[in-house]
Order: structure tokens, then sequence, then C-alpha cells
């Protein structure tokens, strides 16, 4: 039994801090995330990001999602490096992939979104909306705009 989990990477000078944080929420599945300011080898600003999972349901939620039979196997073949004297079981993610993991679930949304609007289309119905007020205001005008510059080059079979 884990009493908690604590996720941490780096964030370099040449990532975007808000993707890396993204990546590590998508790993974590959530929580507060400390920054902690500190210097690499050539005098490079990185970012240490932590977040620490103690809620029992929270911590078995990540393993779940973390773990595959495939890791499982791996860890437990090398299970005494990864184990430090502090009794602290340390493993490695790939940052990049769990970035890419939640890129292609926006993109699957957004391709549902696309069938659903052309079904609505297809079937003469107009259903736009809800729009945040204020913050979303300009969303109403731009996708007025889109409309009317796409009518102009498009079929509405295509739109």
């Amino acid at each position: 039994m884990f009493h908690w989990v604590e996720l941490r990477t780096f964030c370099h000078a040449t990532e975007e801090r808000e993707r890396v944080e993204h990546a590590l929420r998508f790993a974590s599945g959530g929580g507060e995330i400390q920054a902690s300011p500190t210097e690499g080898q050539h005098g490079n600003p990185i970012l240490i990001l932590v977040t620490r999972l103690e809620d029992r349901k929270a911590i078995a939620a990540f393993w779940d999602r973390a773990t595959s039979k495939e890791h499982a196997l791996a860890w437990r073949k090398n299970l005494e490096d990864r184990v430090d004297h502090g009794v602290t079981f340390h493993v490695r993610f790939d940052k990049q992939a769990a970035y890419e993991e939640t890129a292609r679930e926006d993109a699957e949304i957004c391709e549902r979104m696309t069938e659903g609007r052309r079904a609505l289309h297809l079937q003469g119905r107009s259903e736009i909306g809800p729009y945040q007020s204020p913050m979303e205001d300009g969303m109403l005008h731009f996708h007025e705009f889109l409309r009317r510059e796409l009518a102009q080059h498009a079929s509405p079979q295509s739109i």
C-alpha cells in the first residue's frame, strides 16, 4: 500500500510551462502544483513542478491510469534499483507522451463536435452556444464572421 504519490517533473526554458503542467495534471489526475525555480549546470533556468497525492482514491486512480501489465513486469524485474533507503519507490514517465495523450483526447473531442454539428446542419437545425459571457462574447462574433466567410467559398454539405 502506498501512503502517498509524489509526481515531479522539470520544465526547461525551452518548454512551455502550461504544457508541462498540463501533462503533470493528466498524469496525476489533477491537484495543486508547486513550482520551485532552480538552475541547470550551465546556469540555464529550470522549474521543478511537483504535485502530491495523499487521498487513497486519488492514489488508486493514479495507479490504474499509470500502470500497464508491461510496466508492472518491468518494474518488478528491477525493484531493488527503484526503491531507495527511505523506502521510496521511483518510476519515470515520459511527459511528452502524457501531453500527446491529452492532445489526442482533445482532437477526438473536436472530431465528435464537428460530426455532431454536421449532423445538426444536415437536419436543418441550428443549435449554437451557450457562450459564457463576458469571457466568450468575442467567440460569437468570430463564429458569425467565419460563417459569412465560409458561406462564400463552400457548399452547405462541406461546412
